[in-house]
């Protein structure tokens, strides 16, 4: 078989007469030229998503019995598998954010317990002081930060 030619709008073969035939089972258009034998151009096909054209999933049919009833239980399996991976990745981050909020709930509590101790039951009223006045500096650091990061995930959905 000859090199692929692109004979349309090809100055060298202005002058040649040609017949244009088109083989359907092999999806290979040939140009046959006069005297220099055939000439082979290729057409090829692509598609983006787990199931081809209509035309492409019926060849399946010729290839393997039920072929293109396969190809698509496959891409709904597929389809099923990506959507219970979506919700076990949603129904984690779900859990994880209970559970950071309860252990910052304790903490929370723990520190100012401490914090109030030494303010009320001992003589080092300073540490208590400054022990509450950082708690107090951490939790407002962390629900400004809190309520930034959801403006910027509001403002980036949009």
């Amino acid at each position: 078989m000859s090199e692929p030619s692109s004979s349309e709008g090809d100055e060298s073969s202005e002058g040649l007469s040609a017949e244009l035939s088109v083989d359907q089972d092999a999806d290979t258009k040939v140009l046959k030229d006069n005297g220099q034998g055939p000439l082979a151009v290729e057409a090829s096909y692509s598609f983006m998503g787990p199931i081809p054209p209509p035309g492409i999933l019926a060849g399946y049919n010729n290839v393997i019995p039920n072929g293109a009833d396969r190809v698509i239980k496959m891409a709904e399996k597929e389809q099923a598998h990506r959507h219970n991976i979506e919700t076990t990745i949603v129904s984690k981050e779900s859990f994880e954010k209970r559970v950071g909020l309860v252990f910052a709930f304790i903490l929370a509590l723990s520190v100012l317990g401490v914090s109030s101790y030494l303010l009320i039951f001992t003589e080092k009223s300073g540490y208590g002081l400054t022990v509450f006045i950082i708690e107090l500096g951490g939790l407002v650091w962390a629900f400004l930060g809190a309520k930034e990061k959801r403006q910027r995930d509001i403002s980036e959905e949009e």
